[in-house]
């Protein structure tokens, strides 16, 4: 191989070389930025889910209060009954 050749050689060995590094930098760029959005997803859904839950708690405790406000009603209405039988008797 003449010196000519070796130079041609090298220096494109040189610029793929160069090419590959800015295509690793660029590698390295985009997956910063989908690390980063992978955890503002995160971040997101887990505000979300926090909310979800926290909603659905509130929901229930609602619904707890209220059956005991109908229990409460059932038992009024049984003494209701009861009392309307004492006084048929009388």
């Amino acid at each position: 191989m003449n010196t000519n050749m070796k130079r041609v050689c090298a220096c494109v060995c040189q610029e793929e070389l160069e090419r590959t590094r800015r295509e690793n930098v660029k590698l390295k760029s985009d997956e910063r930025d989908v690390i980063t959005a992978m955890k503002r997803n995160a971040n997101l859904a887990s505000d979300y889910l926090d909310k979800t839950a926290t909603h659905a708690h509130s929901s229930i405790s609602r619904l707890l209060e209220g059956a005991e406000s109908l229990h409460l009603v059932s038992q009024l209405l049984r003494s209701i009954h009861k009392m309307t039988d004492v006084t048929a008797d009388i």
